[in-house]
């Protein structure tokens, strides 16, 4: 048997926001939402000092501006604008990870190069 809550749900004439609240756009309650940002733009800072790569840069606006959200909440466009924003970090980020990944890639190939040429010369040495 289908419960009455059930029914409300499945029910296309509701809407969920009267039963949910406000948590259909906000799904984190803030004091979640401050945690994780702040562990996140910690790693990637940390990471940053390390590395310096734009990536990491562009994941910490990217996390930053999530706050915007709340300033945005009854206006939808501003909502659009946020999510265009993200979507945009987001394709940078990727984009810029795909690149670090391919100079890796590239760096990894001339030393295992350098090292085949090494062990050939130490060879040659040696059979001398």
């Amino acid at each position: 048997m289908i419960s009455e809550k059930e029914v409300l749900i499945l029910s296309p004439s509701i809407d969920l926001s009267e039963i949910m609240g406000r948590h259909i756009e906000f799904p984190l309650p803030l004091w979640l939402h401050i945690l994780f940002a702040v562990l996140s733009v910690a790693g990637l800072a940390f990471a940053y000092s390390k590395q310096h790569h734009k990536y990491e840069l562009y994941l910490i606006i990217g996390i930053l501006s999530t706050f915007l959200v709340y300033l945005a909440y009854p206006n939808d466009i501003i909502f659009y604008i946020l999510g265009v924003e993200e979507f945009v970090l987001m394709g940078m980020a990727a984009f810029d990870m795909h690149k670090v990944e391919k100079e890796n890639a590239a760096k990894e190939k001339a030393l295992s190069e350098k090292g085949r040429d090494d062990a050939d010369a130490n060879e040659t040495l040696q059979a001398k």
